[in-house]
């Protein structure tokens, strides 16, 4: 995820320019793409890494389906090289490399365009991978931005023989995509629930003030991957709802389950933001519990020296017409009727339960 100072400046680029400008990419974001090449069919799979943006038209006319792995988005030869060659739209490929874009499904003539969010939680902190999918008949291309090592359980299935994956269309695939980006959002679902337990158990007296700051960090987790998932209930409606010959009705089974996994987190999240919300009330009720004995104990204190300040400030007044000022024993009898008065009012606010 970028700062804001990054994203300001990648709007500030786009100010002012026509539709379809997808080259303008800053040049501190300009990246050669790392390319996958899947060639498979049923029976035979062929896999060519490390290729670069002028190495895959030698490949496009081997036979079989290919799926296309791209990590790094941000490469303008790639990008000329899918407009050209691939026949995408350029304001589709401005969206692609917009990683502030959100999660949608677009359905174009000889193609489909899906926009998903990658979530992965790594030490305590969040990230949203941007990634651009487009479906054609016998093409399937996965732009991840920066975490494509995500996709190795899918390479590995891909890998197998006799799998479903291998048998069916590139339709199929795109639903194997989005099942694993929704099973990374399961995951992160998890992650949280398994935090908010943490801190409902270790949460006391002495740990509430670091507790409000760990409740808040998981707020923002909670918010943010809520807010990148709801977009994807729509977008597995509409794959369901889709005419397109490039989603059969022999994965509608499928998409109805993918579906399914959208809400589960939708829901799973909505309920560890409350939790979360009882958490924060209760570490802010405990801060101020621990507050009212400090102030308690306080005016205990203060209470117990306001007659000791009186009787000192009586015998403090030095008139010559005071009798106990000039009794041998009278300095003793003040600090014994102030001890007795302390002791006396500690004793009546212990009983009371006051401290």
């Amino acid at each position: 995820m970028n700062d804001w100072r990054s994203t300001i400046s990648d709007i500030s680029a786009h100010i002012g320019l026509s539709p379809g400008s997808y080259k303008v990419i800053p040049t501190a974001r300009e990246e050669r793409a790392e390319i996958t090449l899947f060639v498979y069919d049923e029976s035979n799979i062929q896999c060519f890494e490390q290729l670069g943006a002028d190495d895959l038209p030698h490949y496009m006319d081997q036979h079989g389906k290919k799926w296309i792995l791209v990590n790094r988005i941000h490469d303008p030869k790639l990008l000329d090289w899918m407009k050209d060659d691939v026949g995408i739209d350029p304001m589709v490929l401005e969206d692609m490399v917009n990683t502030d874009v959100k999660p949608k499904f677009e359905d174009h003539d000889d193609y489909l365009f899906i926009i998903a969010k990658l979530p992965i939680i790594s030490e305590g902190r969040l990230i949203l991978d941007h990634v651009a999918i487009i479906v054609k008949e016998d093409v399937i291309v996965a732009m991840a931005e920066s975490q494509a090592d995500a996709f190795v359980p899918l390479i590995k299935r891909l890998k197998l023989p006799n799998g479903r994956i291998r048998a069916m269309g590139t339709g199929y695939m795109a639903y194997a995509i989005l099942d694993l980006i929704l099973d990374h959002f399961i995951v992160c679902c998890k992650t949280v629930e398994g935090r908010i337990e943490l801190i409902d158990e270790e949460l006391d007296d002495d740990s509430a003030d670091e507790m409000v700051l760990e409740v808040n960090t998981q707020k923002r987790i909670v918010s943010l991957l809520r807010r990148e998932v709801t977009p994807m209930v729509d977008v597995c409606s509409a794959l369901r709802e889709t005419e397109s010959e490039l989603i059969g009705d022999d994965i509608d089974i499928y998409l109805s389950d993918l579906a399914d996994h959208a809400q589960y987190v939708v829901s799973s999240l909505d309920t560890s933001r409350e939790a979360l919300m009882d958490l924060h009330q209760l570490c802010l009720a405990i801060t101020s519990n621990n507050m009212n004995n400090v102030m308690r104990v306080l005016t205990v204190v203060a209470t117990i020296f306001i007659p000791l300040t009186f009787i000192a400030g009586i015998y403090g007044m030095n008139f010559v017409n005071m009798p106990e000022l000039q009794w041998e024993w009278g300095y003793f009898y003040a600090l014994g009727l102030m001890t007795a008065i302390a002791v006396i009012m500690l004793l009546t606010f212990r009983r009371r339960g006051w401290f």
